[in-house]
């Protein structure tokens, strides 16, 4: 995932994502999470297409949770870098809930 990630592939983004699990990113501007891997494969593939996500600074937390540092850009803009919290499901080893970062969503910028 976190491959898929710094590589704008929303496709593998998702497909690291327990069969219901929940993705909420830009807590400042989304009232509530994405839920399932074809709202998260929809959202990842529109928003990290639009930006470059880039996450590194894993650290465990507890058995099953981790916390991660994600940093945005956009239209050459950094938006900031922020700690995320991510569960994983321990049996299947799939993610069953990322929340944040805590920034606001920012409007996709075209280059045409």
């Amino acid at each position: 995932m976190v491959r898929a990630l710094n590589h704008a592939r929303g496709d593998r983004f998702a497909a690291g994502f327990a069969r219901r699990g929940r993705w909420y990113p830009f807590t400042r501007t989304l009232r509530a999470p994405l839920v399932g891997r074809p709202d998260i494969l929809a959202f990842a593939v529109l928003r990290i297409a639009a930006e470059e996500w880039t996450i590194g600074g894993l650290r465990r937390v507890a058995m099953d949770r981790y916390t991660i540092r994600v940093r945005i850009v956009t239209a050459g803009q950094a938006l900031g870098a922020r700690r995320t919290r991510v569960t994983v499901d321990c049996r299947s080893g799939l993610v069953a809930s990322w929340t944040g970062p805590a920034l606001r969503m920012p409007p996709i910028v075209d280059d045409d």
